[in-house]
């Protein structure tokens, strides 16, 4: 997610993809949505974003503000628990970054 200055100075998170079968994707949440809110907070920069997700109870289901299209949606999310990465992917994402490096 990267922050979003919007012309209407209203700020919020652009959300860069969304993970396949996760609960985002179950509830219809699309890549380049832009997070507005979380329940009825505003969304300032990606930090908070972060930060106001891992503090919720996974099972619980929120309701979360986009912007799709120039419209302003909302969907109920129920949340889930963090995927823990495996050995595979983590290695994966190592030679990525050192890749990077090398550019």
């Amino acid at each position: 997610m990267d922050a979003l200055q919007l012309q209407t100075q209203q700020k919020g998170a652009i959300i860069a993809g969304v993970m396949r079968h996760g609960p985002a994707e179950e509830a219809g949440v699309r890549t380049g949505d832009v997070l507005i809110g979380i329940d009825r907070t505003p969304v300032q920069d990606t930090t908070q974003v972060l930060n106001t997700i891992a503090r919720l109870s996974p099972g619980s289901t929120v309701r979360f503000r986009f912007l799709r299209n120039g419209d302003e949606i909302e969907l109920p999310i129920r949340i889930g628990t963090r995927p823990d990465l495996t050995a595979a992917q983590l290695n994966n994402a190592e030679d990525n970054a050192a890749q990077r490096r090398r550019d």
